[in-house]
């Protein structure tokens, strides 16, 4: 009974490995497939952002001061993210 016991301990730790190694697979290659998709990031100035979202460059600077639109500081200037505008009026709270 010992080594029936031992054997099936064993047999679960085996198949345990290759369902976790096959999880990691999956998230792995879908991670890399998501990232490949969005690989092509579209920056916009301030003022370019204030255009294709028809505000004031002024409620612009709000925003982003707010913390409600993600800005990002590239080579001393700012730039946004068009994806970013995007989401961020989707989920609008302003």
């Amino acid at each position: 009974m010992g080594d029936y016991f031992a054997n099936f301990v064993q047999d679960l730790q085996k198949d345990i490995a290759l369902a976790v190694e096959a999880g990691i697979r999956v998230g792995v290659q879908a991670a890399l497939s998501k990232s490949h998709t969005n690989s092509k990031v579209e920056y916009l100035s301030k003022k370019e952002a204030a255009a294709y979202l028809n505000l004031s460059s002024v409620t612009l600077h709000t925003y982003i001061k707010q913390g409600l639109i993600p800005s990002y500081r590239i080579a001393g200037s700012i730039r946004l993210i068009k994806e970013d505008l995007d989401k961020a009026f989707m989920r609008r709270k302003f």
